[in-house]
């Protein structure tokens, strides 16, 4: 998995910023554990990089490192399958994971009767913006008290 955004599987139901506060302790947990993992992870690819440019690091039967680069890489597909199964507890909870190695995501909600995201950022006490729904991510505004309706019906 890329840092890169990553497009939900299914579209989220829109949250209120009370909604989503109120899941920021277990989105914590998911949301480390997927950072954690996702570096781990590049780690784990780059040092493969390097042990294939070494003299006989190539995969061939015999090679010094086969052994060694076939179990890599047996952990890196079990871990890549943990971290997508991490991916979807978040957004069974209706976070869009946006950027893995800062531990950024962000929710669809409604406030004053308009689609937006809320977003958060893994070590953040409390959700820190919210965005237009149709802008891009350069478009954040500070997640102020009344900025936005944070209790919005959003049924």
């Amino acid at each position: 998995m890329s840092a890169a955004a990553r497009r939900p599987t299914r579209s989220p139901q829109p949250l209120s910023a009370e909604d989503v506060q109120r899941r920021l302790p277990l989105l914590r947990a998911i949301v480390s554990d997927i950072t954690r993992l996702h570096r781990d992870l590049a780690d784990r690819r780059d040092r493969v990089a390097v042990i294939r440019k070494l003299p006989g690091g190539k995969r061939q039967e015999g090679s010094v490192y086969a052994e060694e680069l076939e179990q890599i890489e047996q952990e890196i597909r079990r871990d890549d399958e943990t971290l997508r199964g991490y991916v979807g507890e978040l957004e069974n909870l209706g976070g869009i994971l946006r950027d893995a190695d800062e531990g950024r995501i962000e929710f669809a909600g409604r406030s004053d009767g308009r689609k937006v995201f809320f977003g958060w950022r893994l070590g953040s006490d409390d959700l820190a913006y919210w965005r237009p729904f149709d802008s891009d991510e350069s478009d954040r505004h500070p997640l102020l008290e009344g900025s936005v309706s944070q209790d919005d019906d959003v049924t």
